[in-house]
């Protein structure tokens, strides 16, 4: 096992879930007093455990210089799964075996002291990963190079925004030379051009021997980094091998035959932890004042949010409308601060309206997200990921000519002319 990086024989993790209402994590004396005098140690419990499991038998190896892709729906278990890895958390069941120096960046800004500069942390990211401060030195002009923060490097961490802590956190993560570096979607926040460098330094990264796990919704990044992948689905392995077939697999699994022009968001699922409800509900509505999931190129799309307050009310909310392809690769973001040019003050129930006019997308399938934050705030207060989903078919048949079925990413309206020589 020489040229095995990382080791995974049947990994379970069992989280348990409290009782509605009873939002204490430990029991006391007492209860633990009475639960032995009602079920004495020798006598067992029939009683059904509150419990979830994370993940089940989850086994896996990855090869030195390999980058393996792990990638599911919200909640199949593939950040429990880093966690573990990262030694963050204990498993349930089962082991994992590391085989060197690990890295890891699973949240925006994670391990970073907020109350430090952007200098003090690449040091005792540095430390935390065993080198020493020459080391760290040598390496230090590189990372804020890298990560493009050098007027923000002695600015504490907490003045950051959320682009900028990943920014920095990838830089340390890539540049400290780790052997092996787990990802978990650090990527989604950033623009563009930082995400594609990013995935360039992974690569050279692996070019080096290093081995990276990368988990991500963003399938374009997955295929262009990843050698292998695996789909988790409740927790356990649903597929693992070449990325391009997990890709494709993974696609065909979400669903997009069952659409509705209309859905109920107030108890979701697809709801991201620790978020306030304040959507309710989301429509789409064609150009002809219909519900619909169907529209054509060039046409106008609405989307009709429904919104209550929150509990602790905030003046002045921006409504985010994102719009992300099968890939989950964002194609544009409908701002109500820049659409409305002012944010919105929810004090009770209300119905937002928001038209895309001439919406220029290909046809292809097309999923929506929905987030809200406060003026100001980086934190988002609600986000909701696949709240819809619509479709843009490749031509209008009260047309006479049909659309070009593969015209790239948008439909650009270009103005032609003639000029005579």
């Amino acid at each position: 096992m020489t040229d095995i990086s990382i080791f995974v024989e049947n990994i379970g993790k069992e989280y348990k879930i409290n009782k509605p209402g009873n939002r204490r994590a430990f029991p006391t004396f007492r209860e633990d007093l009475m639960n032995l005098i009602q079920f004495p140690l020798w006598v067992k419990s029939n009683t059904t455990r509150n419990t979830i499991w994370a993940l089940k038998d989850v086994s896996f190896e990855v090869r030195k210089g390999e980058v393996l892709g792990i990638i599911g729906r919200n909640g199949s278990g593939k950040s429990t799964l880093l966690k573990i890895l990262a030694g963050i958390t204990k498993p349930t069941t089962g082991f994992a075996e590391i085989f060197g120096r690990t890295g890891s960046l699973l949240e925006v800004g994670t391990g970073f002291h907020t109350e430090l500069t952007g200098r003090d942390n690449i040091f005792i990211s540095g430390n935390i990963l065993g080198m020493s401060r020459a080391e760290i030195k040598q390496k230090f002009d590189q990372i804020v190079a890298f990560s493009e923060m050098e007027k923000f490097i002695d600015t504490p961490v907490k003045r950051y925004s959320s682009g900028m802590r990943v920014r920095l956190g990838f830089s340390v993560a890539a540049f400290l030379e780790p052997e092996i570096l787990l990802l978990d979607e650090v990527l989604a926040v950033g623009d563009a051009s930082f995400r594609r460098k990013s995935l360039e330094k992974i690569q050279e990264i692996t070019g080096e021997g290093r081995t990276v796990l990368f988990v991500s919704h963003n399938m374009s990044a997955v295929k262009f980094v990843c050698d292998q992948t695996i789909i988790l689905n409740d927790g356990l392995i649903k597929f693992y091998g070449p990325t391009e077939e997990a890709v494709k697999l993974y696609l065909v699994d979400q669903d997009i035959t069952n659409w509705v022009a209309f859905v109920d968001l107030s108890n979701t699922g697809k709801r991201l932890p620790k978020c306030e409800k304040v959507f309710q509900s989301i429509r789409l509505i064609d150009e002809n004042g219909k519900e619909s999931t169907n529209f054509y190129p060039l046409s106008d799309i609405t989307f009709e949010v429904s919104v209550i307050p929150v509990s602790e009310p905030i003046k002045r909310q921006d409504i985010h409308i994102a719009i992300l392809d099968t890939q989950n690769t964002r194609m544009a973001i409908l701002k109500s601060l820049v659409m409305a040019g002012k944010g919105f003050d929810i004090d009770g129930r209300m119905l937002l309206r928001c038209t895309w006019k001439d919406c220029p997308l290909a046809p292809g399938n097309y999923t929506v997200s929905l987030l809200t934050k406060g003026i100001q705030q980086i934190y988002h207060i609600d986000h909701i990921d696949n709240a819809i989903s619509f479709q843009i078919n490749p031509f209008d048949p009260t047309e006479s000519e049909a659309h070009d079925l593969n015209p790239g990413v948008i439909i650009p309206q270009g103005m032609w002319e003639v000029i005579n020589e």
